[in-house]
Protein backbone atom coordinates (compact mmCIF):
# COMPACT_ATOMS: atom_id res chain seq x y z
CA UNK A 1 0.00 0.00 0.00
CA UNK A 2 2.64 2.23 0.51
CA UNK A 3 4.23 1.63 -2.51
CA UNK A 4 1.42 2.09 -4.52
CA UNK A 5 0.37 5.77 -2.74
CA UNK A 6 4.50 6.65 -3.25
CA UNK A 7 3.40 6.11 -7.12
CA UNK A 8 0.41 7.93 -7.31
CA UNK A 9 2.10 10.69 -5.12
CA UNK A 10 4.99 10.88 -7.60
CA UNK A 11 2.87 10.83 -10.49
CA UNK A 12 0.82 13.90 -9.42
CA UNK A 13 3.86 15.63 -8.30
CA UNK A 14 5.29 14.86 -11.96
CA UNK A 15 1.76 16.04 -13.46
CA UNK A 16 1.57 19.11 -11.29
CA UNK A 17 5.41 19.99 -12.75
CA UNK A 18 4.33 19.76 -15.93
CA UNK A 19 1.14 22.04 -15.58
CA UNK A 20 3.14 24.71 -13.56
CA UNK A 21 6.04 24.49 -16.63
CA UNK A 22 3.14 24.93 -18.82
CA UNK A 23 2.20 28.57 -17.71
CA UNK A 24 2.93 30.62 -20.27
CA UNK A 25 4.27 33.74 -18.26
CA UNK A 26 5.42 35.40 -21.58
CA UNK A 27 2.17 35.26 -23.35
CA UNK A 28 -0.14 36.25 -20.02
CA UNK A 29 2.11 39.26 -19.48
CA UNK A 30 2.44 40.68 -22.79
CA UNK A 31 -1.32 40.00 -23.39
CA UNK A 32 -2.38 41.84 -20.12
CA UNK A 33 0.25 44.42 -19.54
CA UNK A 34 1.37 45.40 -23.00
CA UNK A 35 -1.94 44.68 -24.31
CA UNK A 36 -0.32 42.34 -27.26
CA UNK A 37 -0.56 38.65 -28.42
CA UNK A 38 3.23 38.19 -28.18
CA UNK A 39 2.72 35.05 -30.64
CA UNK A 40 2.22 37.57 -33.43
CA UNK A 41 5.34 39.45 -32.62
CA UNK A 42 8.73 38.83 -33.90
CA UNK A 43 9.72 35.14 -33.49
CA UNK A 44 6.31 34.36 -32.27
CA UNK A 45 7.71 32.58 -29.38
CA UNK A 46 6.49 33.61 -25.69
CA UNK A 47 9.99 33.12 -24.46
CA UNK A 48 11.81 36.90 -22.61
CA UNK A 49 14.05 37.50 -25.84
CA UNK A 50 10.73 37.57 -27.73
CA UNK A 51 8.84 39.51 -24.94
CA UNK A 52 11.79 42.09 -25.15
CA UNK A 53 11.54 43.01 -28.73
CA UNK A 54 8.57 44.53 -27.81
CA UNK A 55 10.07 47.34 -26.50
CA UNK A 56 8.33 46.42 -22.96
CA UNK A 57 11.54 45.54 -20.20
CA UNK A 58 9.03 45.56 -17.53
CA UNK A 59 7.25 42.46 -19.00
CA UNK A 60 10.32 41.02 -20.49
CA UNK A 61 12.03 41.02 -16.84
CA UNK A 62 8.42 39.38 -15.52
CA UNK A 63 8.71 36.77 -18.01
CA UNK A 64 12.30 36.02 -17.27
CA UNK A 65 11.66 35.73 -13.37
CA UNK A 66 8.42 33.91 -13.50
CA UNK A 67 9.74 31.31 -15.73
CA UNK A 68 12.49 30.71 -14.09
CA UNK A 69 10.55 30.94 -10.67
CA UNK A 70 8.07 27.91 -12.36
CA UNK A 71 11.35 26.16 -12.78
CA UNK A 72 13.00 26.29 -9.52
CA UNK A 73 9.96 25.56 -7.45
CA UNK A 74 8.75 22.41 -8.47
CA UNK A 75 12.27 21.16 -8.40
CA UNK A 76 13.28 22.68 -5.33
CA UNK A 77 10.09 20.64 -3.80
CA UNK A 78 11.28 17.52 -5.01
CA UNK A 79 14.53 17.20 -3.70
CA UNK A 80 13.36 17.60 -0.44
CA UNK A 81 11.72 14.43 -1.28
CA UNK A 82 14.44 12.33 -3.73
CA UNK A 83 16.88 12.86 -5.89
CA UNK A 84 14.97 10.48 -8.42
CA UNK A 85 11.92 12.77 -8.14
CA UNK A 86 13.87 15.19 -8.99
CA UNK A 87 14.96 13.92 -12.44
CA UNK A 88 11.59 13.37 -13.70
CA UNK A 89 10.04 16.69 -12.13
CA UNK A 90 13.29 18.80 -13.97
CA UNK A 91 12.28 17.15 -17.46
CA UNK A 92 8.41 17.56 -17.25
CA UNK A 93 8.39 21.24 -15.70
CA UNK A 94 10.52 21.82 -19.09
CA UNK A 95 8.74 19.88 -21.38
CA UNK A 96 5.85 21.75 -19.94
CA UNK A 97 7.48 25.21 -20.99
CA UNK A 98 8.52 24.28 -24.58
CA UNK A 99 5.26 22.30 -24.88
CA UNK A 100 2.30 24.17 -22.94
CA UNK A 101 -1.06 22.16 -23.19
CA UNK A 102 -2.52 25.68 -22.70
CA UNK A 103 -1.05 26.84 -26.17
CA UNK A 104 -1.57 23.43 -28.19
CA UNK A 105 1.89 22.92 -27.20
CA UNK A 106 3.90 25.44 -28.77
CA UNK A 107 5.85 27.03 -26.25
CA UNK A 108 9.25 29.00 -25.16
CA UNK A 109 12.92 27.47 -25.65
CA UNK A 110 13.21 26.53 -22.01
CA UNK A 111 16.19 28.37 -20.92
CA UNK A 112 15.07 30.38 -18.56
CA UNK A 113 13.17 27.63 -16.45
CA UNK A 114 16.48 26.00 -16.97
CA UNK A 115 17.84 28.82 -15.60
CA UNK A 116 15.39 28.11 -12.47
CA UNK A 117 15.83 24.04 -12.19
CA UNK A 118 19.69 24.83 -12.55
CA UNK A 119 19.28 27.17 -9.01
CA UNK A 120 17.57 24.59 -7.15
CA UNK A 121 20.34 21.74 -7.75
CA UNK A 122 22.91 24.78 -6.93
CA UNK A 123 23.03 28.69 -6.53
CA UNK A 124 26.28 28.52 -7.89
CA UNK A 125 25.54 27.05 -11.23
CA UNK A 126 22.69 29.39 -11.69
CA UNK A 127 25.08 32.81 -10.55
CA UNK A 128 27.63 30.88 -13.45
CA UNK A 129 25.18 30.44 -15.87
CA UNK A 130 23.88 34.11 -15.47
CA UNK A 131 27.34 35.30 -15.75
CA UNK A 132 28.10 33.09 -18.51
CA UNK A 133 25.33 34.77 -20.17
CA UNK A 134 26.24 38.14 -20.05
CA UNK A 135 29.54 37.88 -21.01
CA UNK A 136 28.82 36.39 -24.00
CA UNK A 137 25.83 38.58 -24.93
CA UNK A 138 28.02 41.33 -24.53
CA UNK A 139 30.81 39.71 -26.82
CA UNK A 140 28.72 38.43 -29.36
CA UNK A 141 25.35 39.97 -29.58
CA UNK A 142 23.43 37.56 -29.51
CA UNK A 143 20.70 35.84 -27.38
CA UNK A 144 20.80 32.54 -28.79
CA UNK A 145 24.68 32.07 -28.08
CA UNK A 146 24.48 33.32 -24.93
CA UNK A 147 21.92 30.65 -23.80
CA UNK A 148 23.02 27.90 -25.47
CA UNK A 149 26.95 28.84 -23.74
CA UNK A 150 25.32 29.37 -20.34
CA UNK A 151 23.55 25.94 -20.71
CA UNK A 152 26.35 24.87 -22.09
CA UNK A 153 28.79 25.70 -19.18
CA UNK A 154 26.45 25.37 -16.31
CA UNK A 155 25.82 22.20 -17.12
CA UNK A 156 29.50 21.10 -16.93
CA UNK A 157 29.78 22.83 -13.74
CA UNK A 158 26.79 20.53 -12.35
CA UNK A 159 28.26 17.29 -13.70
CA UNK A 160 31.38 18.14 -11.66
CA UNK A 161 29.07 19.12 -8.62
CA UNK A 162 27.22 16.11 -9.09
CA UNK A 163 28.01 13.24 -11.69
CA UNK A 164 24.72 11.50 -11.02
CA UNK A 165 22.91 14.08 -12.77
CA UNK A 166 24.75 13.55 -16.18
CA UNK A 167 21.65 11.93 -18.14
CA UNK A 168 19.35 14.78 -17.15
CA UNK A 169 21.77 17.25 -17.86
CA UNK A 170 22.45 15.53 -21.46
CA UNK A 171 18.60 15.13 -21.88
CA UNK A 172 17.71 18.58 -20.79
CA UNK A 173 20.52 20.15 -23.19
CA UNK A 174 19.08 18.43 -25.65
CA UNK A 175 15.80 19.71 -25.16
CA UNK A 176 17.12 23.18 -25.45
CA UNK A 177 19.34 22.28 -27.98
CA UNK A 178 16.41 21.01 -30.17
CA UNK A 179 14.17 24.08 -29.57
CA UNK A 180 17.20 26.19 -31.07
CA UNK A 181 17.36 24.60 -34.23
CA UNK A 182 16.07 27.45 -36.63
CA UNK A 183 19.31 30.15 -33.93
CA UNK A 184 21.75 27.30 -35.05
CA UNK A 185 20.62 27.36 -38.56
CA UNK A 186 20.72 31.36 -38.47
CA UNK A 187 24.33 31.40 -36.87
CA UNK A 188 25.56 28.97 -39.28
CA UNK A 189 24.33 31.27 -42.33
CA UNK A 190 24.99 34.92 -40.02
CA UNK A 191 21.51 35.62 -40.35
CA UNK A 192 21.00 35.50 -36.23
CA UNK A 193 19.33 39.21 -35.21
CA UNK A 194 21.44 40.91 -32.32
CA UNK A 195 20.12 41.39 -29.43
CA UNK A 196 20.21 45.30 -27.70
CA UNK A 197 21.78 45.55 -24.92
Amino acid sequence: MEFFNSIIFYFLFILLSYLMGSVPFGYLFSKYVSKIDIREIGSGNIGTTNVLRTGNKLTAILTLFFDALKGFIPAWISLQFSSELFIYVAIFTLLGHMYPIWLKFKGGKGVATFLGLIFAISIYSGFLFILSWIIIALIFKKSSVSSLSATLFSSFYIIFYNSNLLLLLIIMLGLITIKHKENIIRIYKNTEPNIKI
